[in-house]
């Protein structure tokens, strides 16, 4: 079994890399993972 990777995507005042840096993650070969978001109140 494959552990689950989780994907830390921080974001402040950046809305034209969110889309990029979501796609990037998810082109990955690794299938198994997660992409959690944050937002630092922006």
């Amino acid at each position: 079994m494959n552990p689950k990777v989780t994907a830390l995507v921080p974001v402040y005042r950046c809305p034209k890399y969110l889309k990029r840096a979501i796609l990037s993650v998810l082109n990955e070969s690794y299938k198994d993972l997660e992409i959690s978001i944050f937002n630092n109140a922006s």
